[in-house]
């Protein structure tokens, strides 16, 4: 790389089209160098946050036996939570049932109106 710098500087042995390609050249390898670098540094933190052991997994453990009580209590009170939505839905549909019979109107077209 030493030597490929020290060309571009030297005019007298080099064509402005042969410089042109050298420091596309030169420009191609840091860019490569540089994502060689941003990948192992990625590398780095994924290994790094698979692997550490400094996190609490105590609000883990409470939310999973959270759901683990409110699946229990939904399997044992399987019969009374059926009963009590299938009541709630049925309200709900008899207002629905009300709500439009109360806003129906009748259409008349003005032809039968004679």
């Amino acid at each position: 790389m030493i030597r490929i710098i020290t060309l571009i500087n030297n005019d007298n042995y080099i064509s402005k089209k042969q410089k042109e390609v050298i420091e596309m050249k030169n420009f191609t390898f840091k860019a490569w160098a540089q994502a060689q670098c941003l990948k192992q540094a990625a590398k780095s933190k994924i290994n790094e946050f698979f692997h550490d052991e400094q996190g609490d997994a105590g609000p883990i453990i409470i939310g999973v036996i959270i759901i683990v009580i409110a699946v229990g209590l939904a399997v044992i009170f399987r019969d009374q939570l059926a009963a009590w939505l299938n009541s709630l839905f049925g309200k709900a549909n008899e207002g629905i049932e009300g709500a439009m019979d109360s806003a129906s109107v009748q259409i008349h077209h003005p032809s039968s109106s004679h």
